[in-house]
Formats: C-alpha cells, sequence, structure tokens
C-alpha cells in the first residue's frame, strides 16, 4: 500500500472516530451513494460493452464503501446506533 493511500486511510480513520454526531458519516455515505447511483444511471443509459465490467465494479465498490464506513463508525460509536 503506497504511502499516500495509508495517510488517507488514516485521515478517515479520525475523521470518523471524532465523528460522534454521525454528520461525517452521512456525508461519506452520501457521497458513496451518488458515486453508485451515477454509475447505475450510465448502465441504465446503455454503455458499450468495453464500459459496462468497469461501471458495475464503480457501483459493487460504492456500495461496499458504505457499508465499511458505517461499520468502522459504529466501531468508534457503539452507543451512536446503527446509521
Amino acid at each position: 500500500m503506497s504511502q499516500r493511500v495509508e495517510e488517507d486511510l488514516l485521515e478517515l480513520q479520525a475523521r470518523l472516530r471524532g465523528d460522534a454526531s454521525g454528520e461525517a458519516l452521512a456525508a461519506l455515505i452520501s457521497r458513496f451513494e451518488h458515486l453508485g447511483l451515477d454509475a447505475k444511471r450510465r448502465l441504465d443509459a446503455g454503455v458499450p460493452p468495453a464500459e459496462f465490467a468497469p461501471l458495475s465494479n464503480v457501483m459493487q465498490a460504492a456500495a461496499a464503501a458504505q457499508a465499511v464506513v458505517s461499520r468502522v463508525w459504529q466501531g468508534f460509536h457503539p452507543a451512536g446506533g446503527a446509521r
């Protein structure tokens, strides 16, 4: 893993740890949701075969990212409830 990726992940982890209100979590989930929806809209509109797999991967990655950040946030804030 590159140093830049490690730094980004540590920054994200710190951001989620300090987010007792869940506002940063909600913003991240919204960003990933929009990313996945944009990929879905493009797929639904029809794309060349070479673009189908990468866009499908973006949809799956966006959904996985939502689950991961939510789980990480819940690990830091177990009394905060499910988001």
